[in-house]
């Protein structure tokens, strides 16, 4: 019975069009989850980084810069595999940032920042973590009532012990800052 049994799995994985899979279904288009959408953003910036594209941001005196076009493909390939244009954006931005692209240059000029333009790209309004939607079912808090909590924790002076009207200019947020979408 063992040989069927084997017999069968090897049959069926052979190729992937002999499988069904409800769950890949499930992650992507509507559902809630950003599992494959953010590999596919991933993968988009992979190639160009692999391809030599300065995905790095400048104050040059131009329209475009090459992190334009990288930032639009990693958009397509997300909103592609079901993310909201919001998501998107937001991942790319983020996956950018990890793989190498500075959070912002020269003046902070709108088409210059890596969120705003990740965001402008993506055709959204301005938006943060309190934007995101949550999936219907899973163990996870939604967006704004994260962001209220810390928010309510700030104006009680319980979330740090530092006042931050005293901390140096540019010391609070360094590049994350310019991260903001």
């Amino acid at each position: 019975m063992e040989k069927e049994i084997l017999a069968a799995i090897m049959a069926s994985t052979s190729d992937v069009d002999m499988m069904t899979n409800d769950r890949i279904e499930a992650l992507t288009k509507g559902h809630g989850m950003l599992n494959i959408a953010a590999i596919c953003a991933a993968n988009s910036i992979a190639e160009e980084v692999l391809r030599g594209t300065e995905i790095r941001l400048t104050d040059h005196n131009v329209q475009q810069l090459p992190i334009d076009d990288v930032l639009k493909k990693a958009i397509n390939s997300a909103e592609l595999a079901g993310a909201d244009p919001a998501n998107a954006a937001l991942l790319s931005a983020t996956l950018c940032y990890l793989a190498g692209t500075n959070a912002q240059a020269g003046v902070p000029a709108g088409n210059r920042k890596l969120g705003a333009m990740a965001r402008m790209i993506a055709g959204v309004d301005r938006c943060g973590v309190l934007a995101i939607p949550t999936a219907k079912v899973n163990n996870k808090i939604s967006g704004y009532a994260a962001v209220k909590a810390i928010y309510d924790d700030i104006f009680d002076g319980k979330l740090t012990q530092i006042n931050g009207s005293i901390i140096p200019l540019g010391v609070g947020g360094g590049p994350l800052m310019g991260m903001v979408l």
